[in-house]
């Protein structure tokens, strides 16, 4: 119901930006469909999530068998990507590779999310003084998320440091990521969690994913890339242009 009535606020929010600017940029195709839908009029012009390449780079080493998820863990999507994991993907993993361990990385986990660090090979980090650290010594990097909308940056960060990536469809919503050359997909708990043991298991797909994402963030999602689409829509409304000489 919560999200129902938001739903209602939100279209009428877009319907009256739409009069009220010139320009709505969006981040994503879904976003665009998404404003058009109630506001068929708007003019829109998608500039994607950048991402720094020079701040996330490959470095660290990776550990054999640890898997890594990041985010704001007191957002509910997070929270319920991380317990969803935990609960009904992890020990999937666990069958097949003891050794395995799932790191939760973030700030604001509630109370039940770190209880979830007494399991075996679970461990729930709280607030961290730099997410590098714990990206660069991923073996793989999931996205379990099961609801929630925009681009994920958490992707986009970890494809910039070279860390493969394995996601759900809807994590993976609004990235041009092609699938099998820049990510693996799940969408039920043994997808996802033999799509893990892959990676886990294949040094070549590990290093062939993550350089494959790397290059597709600085071909597409490089703050440079998304600010000359910027400049350009910018100077479209610059009134110098109407000055006469």
């Amino acid at each position: 119901m919560r999200f129902l009535l938001e739903s209602y606020s939100l279209a009428r929010w877009e319907r009256a930006l739409a009069k009220a600017f010139s320009l709505l940029i969006v981040i994503s195709p879904l976003d665009e469909k998404g404003i058009k839908a109630s506001a068929p009029d708007a003019r829109t012009l998608i500039i994607p999530n950048g991402v720094d390449v020079n701040y996330f780079k490959p470095q660290g080493s990776p550990q054999k068998a640890r898997i890594v998820f990041t985010g704001v863990l007191s957002y509910l999507p997070n929270e319920d990507a991380v317990r969803y994991f935990a609960e009904s993907v992890f020990p999937l993993i666990q069958q097949k590779i003891p050794e395995a361990e799932f790191w939760a990385v973030g700030k604001g986990p509630s109370e039940s999310i770190r209880a979830l660090a007494s399991r075996k090979g679970i461990h729930v980090t709280g607030t961290v003084e730099d997410i590098r650290e714990y990206l660069g010594s991923a073996r793989v990097f999931v996205c379990p998320l099961l609801y929630g909308a925009g681009m994920k940056n958490k992707i986009l960060g970890a494809m910039a440091m070279e860390r493969p990536v394995v996601a759900t469809s809807i994590s993976l919503e609004g990235i041009a990521a092609v699938l099998e050359r820049d990510a693996l997909v799940g969408d039920t708990p043994e997808q996802l969690a033999a799509e893990v043991e892959r990676v886990l298991r294949d040094d070549g797909l590990a290093q062939r994913l993550g350089r494959s994402g790397r290059a597709l963030v600085l071909e597409r999602y490089a703050w440079e890339s998304a600010f000359k689409i910027l400049r350009s829509a910018v100077a479209q409304f610059d009134p110098r242009k109407n000055l006469d000489p």
